[in-house]
């Protein structure tokens, strides 16, 4: 398997301390959509798990391109020189109607698979 292992550890208190390690396979392409197996191992247990991305999930998570007007300057207290101007921003910052389609259409191209 080559993929991605991180170890981590996890800690609320002194006493509680939970370490172990996320494996993640190579990613699957298909037709639509992209997944990708994993595993978490802690001492005491193994959890598998399965992720999923398609074009819009991956316009959520990564940066996206952006016109900046002056509702968004006003709503990030941004400089108002941006007012106009093409920047990058978080995918979880795309606002409005933008973001409504956005989400139902990376949820209706899971069901599609």
């Amino acid at each position: 398997m080559t993929g991605k292992k991180v170890i981590y550890q996890i800690s609320n208190s002194l006493d509680n301390q939970i370490i172990g390690d996320i494996s993640f396979h190579p990613v699957q392409p298909e037709n639509i959509v992209s997944h990708r197996l994993g595993e978490i191992k802690t001492p005491n247990r193994t959890i598998d798990f399965i992720t999923f991305s398609n074009k819009y999930t991956q316009k959520i998570i990564y940066l996206s391109k952006k016109v900046v007007s002056n509702e968004f300057i006003k709503l990030l207290e941004l400089p108002e020189s941006l007012a106009g101007k093409k920047i990058s921003i978080p995918g979880q910052l795309i606002l409005g109607a933008e973001r409504s389609d956005t989400f139902s259409r990376a949820i209706d191209e899971y069901f599609k698979t």
